[in-house]
């Protein structure tokens, strides 16, 4: 591989690197695979049994395991393992949407089958968050565009939640549950071929960098300003806000039109995610913005929740979502370039899979403690009551946790 070339002008300066696009191309095609196969189940499960604690068990099963498995599966990965293990991954991957498809095609597949389903995909895909993480940026060879690159994955990880939804239900209405899985096997078998595609890093194999192990990446995260600040204030985030996505059909409902404003508010939310990731992955948002908005991205967070708890228009809150999502998004996304671009090349997947489990993980939980919540007290006071406890959580972590500084 050639050396290193440095910071290259352009709004996307990550696109300019061929293994890049490649990988990113793979990885449009199998986020929306992964989303339309996602909620195809979620479709197929309520066709079967019309039970909403189904529907949240099957959606647990699906994003549960990033818990614990993520930091326990990323701590054992090192940039010499990623291609491959990623390559296995999506061929066990590819292989449980085949068998669903086919089941399905010929009438086999019943709410057990689609249960334990769910359960195999999200372990694997809590697997598989480390595992590209850790490829993508090893794929990268200009380390200064790392967070570009970071950010131009979150992209595509938000359009396949905008448009993998609309494609399932569209293909479950016209062509029934087995195209939806046989998308995921086109999309499963683009993103092997790129993967196959990448080419080996010589460096990397000459160096032989190892894994340093879930101990010294905690080690490692305990020790450094940035990761124990930052974790449990993505831990928080995913708890208390991440969980928006559990009451946006019941606030729908509220305004009147179930199905028209659901795809209202998760399309506002996915806009300002978007509009996040644009920012960050090309050279608008420098170093001093970086930090800036890093700050002010947690108290946006808040006030979107207060926002939409005190909407009484669908497009005020509309509106609360769209900060929601971008406030997200930018918190998350700058934290996880961060520490990648700091920590040593060895704990790196450790400290992906610690990084999922504080964000991705914490979501599950959030979403059966905010469901619960609501039937409580109703859905907007359930906003505000996410709003308050995010903010004195926030506060509390401020005042008992060393100030965190952000350079991008």
């Amino acid at each position: 591989m050639s050396a290193p070339k440095t910071a290259t002008p352009g709004a996307f300066p990550a696109l300019t690197e061929p293994p890049v696009r490649r990988y990113l191309y793979g990885q449009t095609a199998s986020v929306l695979g992964s989303w339309t196969q996602n909620i195809t189940l979620n479709l197929l499960l309520w066709e079967m049994t019309h039970a909403a604690w189904q529907l949240g068990l099957l959606n647990f099963l699906l994003q549960g395991p990033s818990l614990l498995v993520s930091p326990l599966f990323g701590a054992r990965l090192s940039p010499t393992s990623a291609r491959s293990t990623a390559f296995r991954i999506l061929l066990c991957s590819l292989i449980v949407a085949a068998i669903l498809a086919a089941t399905q095609f010929f009438g086999l597949l019943g709410p057990a089958i689609v249960t334990a389903a769910a359960l195999v995909c999200g372990i694997l895909a809590a697997m598989e968050m480390p595992t590209r993480q850790l490829l993508l940026t090893t794929t990268l060879e200009d380390k200064s565009s790392l967070g570009s690159v970071i950010a131009l994955n979150t992209l595509v990880f938000n359009v396949g939640r905008m448009i993998g939804p609309v494609i399932a239900a569209y293909l479950f209405m016209h062509a029934g549950a087995s195209s939806g899985f046989a998308l995921n096997v086109i999309g499963l078998t683009t993103m092997l071929v790129c993967i196959r595609s990448l080419p080996t890093d010589t460096r990397l194999q000459s160096v032989a960098v190892k894994s340093g192990g879930l101990r010294h990446a905690v080690a490692y995260a305990r020790a450094d300003n940035l990761a124990r600040q930052c974790l449990p204030a993505l831990a928080l985030l995913g708890l208390l806000a991440g969980s928006y996505q559990t009451l946006i059909p019941v606030l729908s409902h509220r305004f009147g039109d179930a199905a028209r404003f659901t795809g209202v508010f998760f399309g506002c939310a996915g806009a300002g995610a978007m509009l996040a990731a644009l920012l960050l992955s090309s050279h608008i948002m420098n170093a001093r913005r970086a930090m800036q908005a890093h700050g002010a991205a947690q108290w946006l967070a808040v006030l979107a929740l207060g926002v939409i708890s005190l909407a009484s228009t669908p497009w005020f809150a509309g509106a609360g979502f769209c900060a929601l999502g971008l406030s997200l998004t930018l918190f998350a996304t700058t934290t996880n370039s961060t520490l990648q671009r700091n920590c040593p090349s060895e704990l790196r997947g450790g400290i992906v899979g610690l990084y999922g489990m504080a964000y991705l993980g914490t979501m599950p939980l959030g979403h059966l403690l905010m469901g619960n919540v609501a039937n409580l007290v109703g859905e907007q006071a359930a906003f505000g009551l996410m709003s308050v406890s995010l903010a004195l959580s926030l506060g509390a972590l401020r005042i008992f946790g060393r100030p965190a500084s952000v350079e991008r």
